[in-house]
């Protein structure tokens, strides 16, 4: 059964594809544009009002909750994610107090010519420039910036570490500013000045910026964030960004800034806006421990000649055995044996403390290489993505495998004869930071290990090309060319959105390999990409597509091909061209070709040392075409 967040996520996105068809097929002046707006803003309403803004995201061929994808294969969502996709849009996010004016100003931004769109800055700027506040886009691109400050970020998009140093720069600016006046809140500015769709998740992506400072750093922000400036207000922006973090890091970091500013971390506390669950959590976490020998169950009297006694009485044969057996048990053991007891425990007992304590036990075990144990695992917090009380939990847990060094280490150990099944479950659990760590070992990688990567790539797919797709557009030629090996490696149509995009890149060897790549993977979706690439704007492209489309035995690019061969390009001197279309016509071997070739082959009179070739082509081409029927008839 699904759940209640999925299926409301699903009404969203029936009813803003919806919206999308009726202002494609109906006039601005017709009751039915209205009508659907108006059911779109029910289904939004009573989806996020109650609640955080809604993220879906965008994929080129529909939207994701999550994993989950929504709607699938409904033709009126597919292609209002087509649309956004081509707008370069990766997240829409819907937020509370949606108007209807919002929406009619939000599809005619992405009605609009994408070259246009691009020109004013992209989605993002026109949907802010016709006050579009409480439906956003993230995206999947970044802008260069001179501004080194947050206002200069894109807080949704950017990369966290690079979001870190402005957020303590600005925590060092409220406090030199707020001892002479009114505090400069440049954390507060930033998310201000965002869309009202987008703040909570840029509030969110600074917290997660904090994680990547040094302790020391993050204390020193949280100290600032909470001195008053003139106006006795505190750095609210900051404090804001602080409550997102997760109950367990906000706890420590509490304490330790109450060792530092002689506060309590109890009024610290105080300061935070805190959710009830979250405070609780927190609350828990401050909580001192018991100090008391007695209340730690450690009785008053403790009989050391007992003690002593009960020790010595192991005889010498039981320390023989046990020291053999210690000599037996190698690190990858102990630290798989403490993993799979870990399961065991919470698979009897279901709490979020007990999948905790699995998150807690799966880096040692990956990193003392016990591989099994660990898929185990996975598989044992997959099956709680069905719990609604412990998903979260098992998700948080699965994220202790997102470290880019335990996963160098993952991926290594096939060069010890590791099992490339258990090695694509684990990369798999660790989501895009696993595909980014993957890409630069197989970059990095002797072709020896490649057969075994190829192995591990054809399992984690998705991921893969949804990171090759980020680095692709911005790679050197030799990278992207690299990038497009990577996607040969998996090896089916998950690669094709990618390799269209790849089609764009300017660099004319990057076109080659990705044609290339196009005709080893064929299929009905690659073989239309190769006959549009026959009308690309260069023509050494389009000689290459002529070459892929034999290579792929894609038949249905015959008639294309006989376009070309029959004048279609009139003014452009082709003969290159024409010379991959033949030959590639005599690979098809479709009898539909046999007229055109015929009538090539049978030029009389022809000028030039190329249309001679072109002409001895045509004829070995009707050859090898004619034979099968001759040989036919002979046989009959």
């Amino acid at each position: 059964m699904a759940r209640p967040e999925v299926m409301r996520a699903e009404e969203v996105v029936r009813g803003i594809s919806a919206v999308a068809n009726a202002v494609r097929l109906y006039p601005a002046t017709s009751p039915l544009r209205a009508q659907a707006v108006q059911r779109f803003l029910s289904v939004a309403t009573e989806a996020v009002d109650d609640g955080p803004p809604m993220q879906l995201i965008v994929e080129p061929a529909g939207f994701k909750w999550g994993d989950t994808l929504l709607a699938e294969g409904q033709g009126n969502v597919v292609a209002f994610a087509e649309s956004l996709y081509a707008h370069q849009a990766g997240k829409l996010i819907v937020a509370p107090g949606l108007t209807s004016e919002e929406v009619v100003a939000f599809f005619a931004a992405v009605a609009t010519d994408t070259h246009e769109v691009k020109d004013a800055g992209g989605l993002r700027a026109v949907l802010k420039e016709h006050g579009v506040s409480r439906l956003a886009v993230v995206e999947v691109t970044l802008r260069a910036t001179t501004d080194e400050s947050l206002s200069g970020l894109d807080l949704t998009a950017a990369p966290l570490d690079e979001i870190a140093a402005p957020v303590a720069a600005a925590a060092v600016a409220w406090e030199e500013s707020a001892g002479s006046g009114p505090g400069k809140d440049g954390v507060a500015e930033a998310i201000g000045a965002l869309e009202e769709a987008a703040r909570e998740l840029a509030t969110q992506r600074i917290a997660e910026a904090l994680m990547r400072l040094d302790e020391a750093t993050r204390v020193r922000a949280l100290a600032a964030a909470y001195k008053t400036d003139a106006t006795g207000t505190p750095m609210q922006g900051m404090l804001d960004a602080l409550a997102r973090m997760k109950p367990a890091a906000l706890a420590r970091l509490l304490a330790l800034a109450a060792n530092a500013t002689g506060i309590s971390a109890g009024e610290l506390l105080c300061g935070l806006r805190l959710p009830p669950e979250a405070l609780r959590a927190v609350t828990l976490l401050l909580r001192p421990s018991p100090q008391a020998e007695s209340a730690r169950g450690v009785p008053e009297h403790a009989d050391a000649g007992a003690i002593a006694r009960e020790v010595s009485a192991e005889n010498e044969a039981e320390s023989s055995d046990l020291e053999r057996q210690i000599g037996r048990s190698p690190r990858r053991f102990a630290a798989g044996k403490a993993l799979g007891t870990t399961v065991e425990i919470a698979s009897r007992r279901k709490t979020e403390d007990a999948v905790h304590a699995i998150g807690d036990a799966l880096p040692p075990a990956l990193r003392a290489g016990a591989l099994a144990e660990v898929r185990a695992a996975l598989t044992f917090l997959s099956s709680l993505d069905r719990e609604v009380a412990l998903s979260s939990a098992a998700a948080r847990a699965r994220q202790q495998l997102a470290d880019p060094e335990l996963l160098r280490l993952c991926i290594a150990s096939l060069n010890g004869g590791a099992d490339p099944d258990a090695v694509a479950a684990i990369l798999s659990a660790g989501g895009p930071v696993a595909a980014d760590t993957f890409i630069a070992v197989y970059l990095g990688s002797a072709e020896s290990l490649r057969p075994r990567l190829h192995q591990v790539l054809r399992s984690m797919g998705d991921v893969v090309a949804s990171a090759a797709s980020r680095r692709i557009r911005e790679a050197d030629p030799p990278t992207a060319r690299e990038l497009i090996d990577v996607l040969i490696g998996i090896g089916d149509k998950r690669t094709v959105p990618v390799l269209r995009q790849a089609l764009e890149h300017l660099d004319v060897g990057v076109r080659r390999a990705c044609l290339e790549a196009l005709g080893r993977i064929g299929g009905p979706e690659t073989e239309r990409l190769l006959v549009g690439a026959l009308n690309h704007w260069d023509p050494e492209t389009r000689r290459y597509a002529a070459r892929a489309i034999g290579q792929a035995r894609a038949t249905s690019a015959v008639p294309a091909m006989l376009k070309i061969l029959q004048g279609y390009y009139l003014f452009e001197r082709n003969y290159g061209l024409k010379k991959e279309v033949i030959e590639g016509l005599e690979v098809l071997g479709s009898p539909t070709a046999v007229p055109t070739l015929r009538r090539m082959a049978g030029r009389r009179f022809v000028i030039g040392r190329k249309n001679r070739e072109l002409r001895y082509l045509a004829r070995k081409a009707l050859a090898r075409l004619e034979q099968p029927a001759a040989t036919e008839g002979r046989a009959s």
